[in-house]
């Protein structure tokens, strides 16, 4: 219920009041349930190491309400400044480590879902069907966000079918953003190619009707047949490379042995092919994007704000006004910027030393956790979440799809099934 409620009414990038009290109000209950069943569980290496690395994202906005030592709050360059314009305006010493303590307490309780979804997900039995049933679940989410991005294309602006009626519907489904609805496609066809070899696998051995792998592959078909139509060069990028690597780490190209491992020749030089023309758009939009657009000159300027604000960071959730505030003039658009469109240097900008090494240790836990679903053989669905979670991280270089709480509950879903995945060892 609360993944449904979060992805249902959490494709904003800002909040929207009730609904999102709605889920965090959610989170508790499951955040305790999910607690009292780890406490019943041994301690896997990963499972103990992804625990504390999600508690670690969580104390980042909790340790900037805290109050700090004036010489150390004015201990950044860019800080030294503020508090000297303070004091001429006659202000009071700022004593939170956060610039903006209201914005940074949303952000702190913005976390609790993905928190609670992330424990719910780690918590759950790895050798019964309780993670597919949630990778099938996410994958029925995103059809449904696909089809009302279909449906949008013919409706007014003011439309019921248009959850943003702000702006104009533009096959963005469910999220405010396009770009943000390609990166939930994107995840929704690596899940469904995913749960298509596991199915094909499991038919091997116990044989089942035939048509949910046909419903699997119906539902591949249109991620990636509504994909361009969100005009997301980004997310075209993408997706062709996770799913031939998703192919490639499970197995499904056995040259030896084509039909106990998946994949025939045929498909194989199908699947070269996509991902070609997908490193050509890449490289085009690659170009594009260094010429035409603003992404990197702002990811630029980020980054220079993040060293003046070093090591303290601005705060989460700070962006906004602090960007306005010290961000070149030659950033001031008629636009509204809402965020830096590359995560890593936002969170840099708003964490400071203390994100960069939670996101660090967060990278290396990643890879870690691939190592161990390789290793023991750990099966489709934990590799199809790996993947999952990796493509949303590709994307958050050039935008902020875990800023949304649809994607950053649906991110922490797989995260959990992905570490749970890899304590796993499969049986054949």
């Amino acid at each position: 219920m609360l993944l449904i409620v979060t992805f249902v009414t959490g494709g904003g990038s800002q909040d929207h009041g009730p609904e999102d009290a709605l889920a965090q109000l959610l989170a508790l209950p499951v955040l305790f349930m999910a607690v009292m069943a780890l406490a019943r569980q041994p301690m896997h290496g990963l499972r103990r190491a992804s625990i504390v690395v999600a508690m670690l994202i969580v104390a980042i906005p909790s340790l900037q309400l805290l109050p700090i030592p004036p010489e150390l709050w004015g201990w950044a360059p860019a800080r030294t400044t503020l508090m000297h314009d303070l004091h001429v305006a006659g202000a009071g010493q700022p004593v939170l480590w956060t610039l903006t303590p209201t914005a940074t307490e949303r952000a702190l309780w913005s976390l609790l879902p993905a928190l609670a979804i992330f424990l719910g997900a780690l918590s759950l039995d790895n050798q019964g069907q309780g993670h597919r049933r949630l990778l099938y679940l996410i994958v029925a989410l995103v059809l449904v966000s696909a089809i009302l991005g279909l449906v949008q294309r013919g409706v007014a602006q003011d439309s019921l079918l248009n959850p943003f009626p702000q702006w104009m519907p533009a096959s963005g489904g469910l999220f405010a953003n396009p770009n943000h609805q390609a990166s939930a496609l994107t995840v929704g066809a690596v899940l469904a190619a995913g749960l298509w070899l596991d199915a094909r696998h499991t038919q091997q051995r116990m044989p089942s009707p035939h048509w949910h792998r046909w419903a699997l592959a119906g539902c591949g078909v249109v991620f990636l047949g509504v994909l361009p139509l969100t005009d997301s060069r980004a997310g075209l990028l993408i997706a062709a490379p996770a799913l031939m690597g998703l192919l490639l780490m499970a197995g499904a190209f056995n040259w030896r042995n084509a039909d106990a491992a998946g994949l025939s020749r045929g498909w194989m030089a199908v699947a070269i092919g996509v991902i070609a023309a997908s490193g050509y758009l890449g490289l085009r939009w690659f170009q594009l994007s260094m010429t035409d657009e603003a992404r990197w000159p702002m990811a630029v300027a980020t980054s220079d704000l993040a060293i003046e604000l070093w090591p303290l960071g601005a705060g989460v959730g700070s962006f906004v006004p602090w960007f306005e505030q010290a961000g070149p003039n030659a950033m001031l658009f008629g636009e509204y910027i809402n965020h830096a469109h590359n995560e890593y240097v936002q969170w840099w900008l708003e964490g400071g030393v203390i994100a960069l090494l939670v996101l660090a240790a967060s990278l290396a836990l990643l890879m870690l956790v691939l190592r161990a679903l390789l290793q023991k053989r750990a099966g489709h669905p934990g590799l199809a979440a790996w993947v999952g979670v990796s493509t949303l991280l590709a994307s958050s270089l050039v935008d902020y799809p875990l800023r949304t709480a649809a994607l950053m509950t649906v991110g922490a879903c797989l995260a959990g099934i992905a570490v749970a995945q890899s304590s796993r060892i499969r049986v054949n």
